[in-house]
This record gives C-alpha cells, sequence and structure tokens, in this order.
C-alpha cells in the first residue's frame, strides 16, 4: 500500500502520540526518562534550604555522649533544646516502639508543640512508637519508593496497613496538624531535591545537648535522625552525587524543605507526552515538505528539543517532561517518514525502468558485500605496517589476511561464474546427459559414507544440457539441505520423470523457507532466516536458478511435512529416441 503526503501528514504524528505514551506509561521509558531528569536536577543550582535543619546523632555524638540507644531522659532534653533554639516544629526520625523509662518526660516534651514521631512498616505490619509516646504525639511513616535503579524520587503520600493509615514523615513534618494543607491520601509526593541533602544546616545532637540552644535551629522545622555508620539508613537521592549515598534523615529533611516550600515537581500525564511528540513529529513533516531542512537536521531537532524543554521547564515551572521517550518516538516518527519518503522515490524509479533498478540493486549489494573483506585487509594490512607485532601476533594478522582473502576471492568467483553464466550463448557444451547416473553419482559422493542422504531415482531419465551445471546444480541443492539441517537430520534426493519433464527434489529437514521469501532467496546476495548464521554469500541459489533456467525450466520451494523444504527442479526430458541416439 503506498502512501500519499497527505496520509504521512496524518499517520505519522498520530504514530509519535502512540508510541510515546506508551513508552511513558511503561516502566523502562519512565527509567530512562527520570535518569535524564537527575541529571538536569544535579546540574541546576542547589537551592539553600531555608524551612528545615537537621539534629544528628553523629560519631562525635556516640563518643561523647554515649552508645545508642539513648535514654527517654536524654532524648527528651535534646527536644527540649530544640524547642528553646525557636524550632517550629520537631520530627523524631527514630523509631521508638519499646516502653522505656522516661517515656512521660519524653511524651510532656513532645507535647509542647508540633511534633511527629516516626513509625516503621514490616511485612507484618506497623512498627508504632510505645503508647505513652503516641499518645502524646502524631506518626508518620518514613517509607520512600525505591524506582528499580535503587533511587528514591518519590514517597507513598500515605502508607496503609492493618486498618491505620499514616501520613509521610516529611508531609507531616512540614504541614503539621492544624495547617491548611490536607493529605493526599492516595497519590505519591514528588520533592525536588534542590535543596539536597548535603546542603541541609545540620547541628551535632550531642553538641545541641551541652552547648545549649544553637541559633541555626531558629524558625525552623528540625528533624533527628542518625547519620553515624552503621546506625542510619543510607539511600541514593536524584541530586546525591553519583556513587554515593546519603543518610535517610537527611533525604528526608530534603524532602520537607522541598515540600515546605512548594517545590513539589508535576509529571505530566503519558498522553501529554503523547502529544508533544505528535506536535513535534507534524512539524517536522511540514518542514520536511518544503525541501529546505535536510533529514539530519530535522533528527537532530528531534533529539535536542524535548531535552531544552525539559532543562526549561524543570527549572522553571517544576514540569517533568519526558524527553527521551518524547524525542525516541519523535525521532522513530521522522525517520520512518524519510524512509517512507525515499521509498516513493525508489518506487518511481523502478516505475521508469524496472530492470534498471533491479541491476541496480544488485550492483549495491555486491558492493556491500566486498566492502567487509576490503576493510577487514585494509586493517590488516595497517595493523602489520604500523605497529610492531610478535612473531606470534603477525603470523595471527597474516592468517586473517589469508582468510579474507580467500574470502573474498570466492566471492569474486561466485559472482564471476554467475555472470559468465548469464552471458553464455546457449547450446555451449550441451549434450544428451543420463541425469539418473549424474544424481546417483552424485548423492554418492556428497554422502561422503554419512547416510543421511536418502535417494528414490527412477531409471532412465535423459535430458539435453551441460553436465557440469547439472552436477553443480545437485552439489548447491543436496549442500544446503546438509547444511540447514539438524546434523542427524535426513535428506531425501528424489528423481523422477513425469508428463515429459525430468524432476528433481531436495528434501530437508530444517527451519524452512517463510512464503515472503520463496522467491527472494533466487536473487544474487539475498539469503533467507535460516542462513543468517550459516556461512555462505547468498550465490548458490541464484546460480541454481540461472543454470535451470538455460536448460529451460525453472526451481521452486514448497513446505516439507512435518518440517522443512522442498526445493523442485523442473527441465524438460530427452525423449528415449534422442537418449538412445
Amino acid at each position: 500500500m503506498r502512501l500519499s503526503a497527505g496520509g504521512e501528514r496524518f499517520w505519522l504524528p498520530v504514530a509519535a502520540f502512540a508510541g510515546a505514551t506508551v513508552l511513558a506509561a511503561s516502566p523502562v521509558g519512565a527509567w530512562a526518562d527520570l535518569t535524564l531528569r537527575d541529571a538536569f536536577l544535579r546540574a541546576l543550582p542547589a537551592r539553600p534550604a531555608t524551612h528545615v535543619a537537621a539534629v544528628v546523632v553523629d560519631e562525635a555524638s556516640l563518643r561523647e555522649c554515649g552508645a545508642w540507644p539513648w535514654s527517654r531522659t536524654v532524648l527528651a532534653s535534646l527536644v527540649r533544646r530544640i524547642r528553646e533554639a525557636g524550632a517550629n516544629g520537631v520530627a523524631l526520625d527514630v523509631l521508638l516502639p519499646e516502653p522505656r523509662p522516661g517515656d512521660e518526660e519524653l511524651a510532656a516534651e513532645l507535647r509542647a508543640g508540633p511534633t511527629t514521631l516516626a513509625a516503621g512498616l514490616r511485612s507484618e505490619g506497623w512498627l508504632l512508637p510505645a503508647p505513652t509516646l503516641r499518645a502524646a504525639t502524631r506518626e508518620a511513616h518514613t517509607g520512600f519508593l525505591l524506582d528499580v535503579d535503587g533511587v528514591v524520587r518519590t514517597l507513598p503520600a500515605t502508607a496503609q496497613a492493618e486498618g491505620r493509615a499514616l501520613p509521610a514523615l516529611a508531609w507531616a513534618a512540614a504541614f503539621p496538624a492544624g495547617g491548611s494543607r490536607a493529605i493526599p491520601v492516595g497519590r505519591v509526593l514528588r520533592p525536588d531535591f534542590r535543596s539536597t541533602p548535603r546542603t541541609i544546616p545540620t547541628v551535632s545532637a550531642c553538641g545541641l545537648l551541652r552547648n545549649g540552644p544553637s541559633t541555626l535551629l531558629k524558625g525552623r522545622i528540625v528533624l533527628v535522625g542518625l547519620v553515624a555508620a552503621g546506625l542510619g539508613d543510607e539511600f541514593v537521592a536524584p541530586t546525591t552525587p553519583r556513587k554515593q549515598t546519603d543518610a535517610g534523615v537527611l533525604i528526608q529533611a530534603s524532602a520537607v524543605e522541598s515540600l515546605a516550600s512548594g517545590n513539589e515537581l508535576t509529571r505530566p500525564p503519558p498522553f501529554a507526552a503523547g502529544a508533544l511528540a505528535a506536535l513535534l513529529v507534524l512539524i517536522a513533516v511540514l518542514v520536511r515538505r518544503s525541501r529546505r531542512v535536510p533529514a539530519s537536521l530535522a533528527i537532530a531537532a528531534a533529539l535536542m528539543a524535548p531535552a531544552s524543554l525539559e532543562a526549561l521547564a524543570l527549572s522553571l515551572f517544576r514540569l517533568e517532561v519526558p524527553a527521551i521517550t518524547i524525542s525516541l518516538a519523535s525521532m522513530v516518527a521522522i525517520v520512518a517518514s524519510e524512509f517512507l519518503a525515499r521509498r516513493r522515490a525508489d518506487a518511481s524509479l523502478r516505475r521508469a525502468s524496472e530492470s534498471l533498478a533491479e541491476e541496480g540493486a544488485a550492483r549495491r549489494a555486491v558492493a556491500h558485500e566486498l566492502k567487509t573483506p576490503l576493510t577487514s585487509l585494509r586493517g590488516l594490512s595497517q595493523l602489520l605496517a604500523e605497529f610492531d607485532l610478535t612473531a606470534a601476533e603477525r603470523q595471527r594478522v597474516a592468517g586473517l589476511v589469508a582468510s579474507e582473502s580467500n574470502r573474498l576471492s570466492e566471492m569474486v568467483e561466485g559472482l564471476l561464474d554467475l555472470e559468465r553464466l548469464r552471458l553464455e550463448p546457449p547450446g555451449k557444451a550441451e549434450a544428451v546427459v543420463d541425469l539418473s547416473a549424474l544424481v546417483e553419482d552424485r548423492v554418492r559422493v556428497l554422502d561422503g559414507g554419512q547416510r543421511r542422504l536418502s535417494a528414490e531415482i527412477e531409471k532412465g531419465v535423459h535430458l539435453r544440457g551441460d553436465a557440469s551445471l547439472l552436477n553443480r546444480i545437485m552439489d548447491n541443492l543436496v549442500g544446503n539441505a546438509l547444511k540447514f539441517s539438524p546434523e542427524d537430520g535426513p535428506v531425501y534426493v528424489r528423481l523422477l520423470k513425469s508428463a515429459g519433464d525430468a524432476i528433481l527434489e531436495v528434501e530437508d529437514r530444517g527451519r524452512g523457507v517463510s512464503e515472503s521469501e520463496r522467491e527472494r532467496i533466487f536473487r544474487p546476495l539475498v539469503r533467507g532466516r535460516a542462513g543468517d548464521e550459516a556461512p555462505g554469500f547468498g550465490l548458490g541459489l541464484a546460480f541454481v536458478r540461472e543454470a535451470v533456467i538455460r536448460h529451460g525450466g525453472h526451481v521452486s520451494v514448497a513446505d516439507a511435512s512435518p518440517s522443512g523444504a522442498i526445493f523442485r527442479v523442473q527441465i524438460p526430458a530427452s525423449s528415449q529416441q534422442e537418449a538412445a541416439n
């Protein structure tokens, strides 16, 4: 079916829309886009944290104030110090599930102002704070959502288990009870992490206990957590330096900063990516119709425009644009457009001169096939000439040169044989040939004692022809059958005379030949799927066809049962009188 230019302008944007939509909704497409988005986020200047700070239990705290866990009395003192410093709220990113002495004192400090206490979610259910502490404050889950590459990019706004739903710690800390923001149940939070975990202001917990309130905490939401090696969790945020990790409490603090400052990212639905891809492709197709813009420039625009748009949208509007998805879908559609344009031009040339186009295609195929060994020989010769090789290396390279030379020679000889056969005048070296004896002899030689060939040969089948060409027809057909059949698979050779024709059949148990390939495989330098992994140049069957045509016959291929292919050669046979003479 030929596609008009008007139809192309319609279906290419539609195809880009469908491809981008599906890819944006798939995990692979999302992962690729998020990886590029992370690179843009790391490239943007870090935003100073103005809403949040962290009080951390670091190695110095463990040395000076003792090993973890600290008593509830010490934690109560820590919360008191944070409030004295003028903090707007406190969130304890530590799990305190067991009742301990001092819970009442800690609970009293928690009641003194906006506080949030961490709760963990395990496979068996919630790990909640001790009852006395739970009654004094509100609890929130600390879970992150890890993408396939292990990066924390989103947080579930709520988590539910055992009939209890809890908000995310970052949300609860950013918007304390009584705030104007309702918990967004059922969706994920997308902090931009532009206030990177490593730029969050931090104060050592033991230093705060010993030295008194820090002005660094005034007016901020303060998260308390563990950063000492071996105690706190380590994760990777989008703005974490490559191949490094950040403490979980600092990633929570970075998320709180993003949420409190209104810097959440927005990810458009997949169909929005499809619409952008369709628009880009439509513009590219319309511009290309003018023939003023090269295809390479249109493809480059398809690649660069979405990335530039994403960088702009991310920095100004906190909008995630799936640049890779849009670029890939657009580029494929634009390439398809260019391909269709070229195919229309080729079709026009073929209609003007079908035979000339076929000859041109054959020359291009020959040039392509010859290019590979020539390129190899050039590289190997440069290797011999320009590098000081050891004797063993020189011998190995020389062997490669010989191998590529032999391969090139075989290809050239095959092409010359085919060309000579086409140009040679009919009637040369023709005589009445006992085809039955010829086939029987070639079967015995080609089988070589392997007992893989099974022959049914009718006696007394003669035809007028060239014995050497008939031998090569047999060699090519049987050789292919042996090559493409399983090692223990039989090959059947049948010769019979029917309705004045000599019919030669070679049947194998290989992969067979699909209907779409049954005409093509007889062209020069064309190989079917079954020949992809086997040696050869795609000249044998082309030679068979030319040799059979020279004898006034034709060759075809059909399916064998239960598997494989049957190659059938049909050539006019000689009469009994002609054979007797």
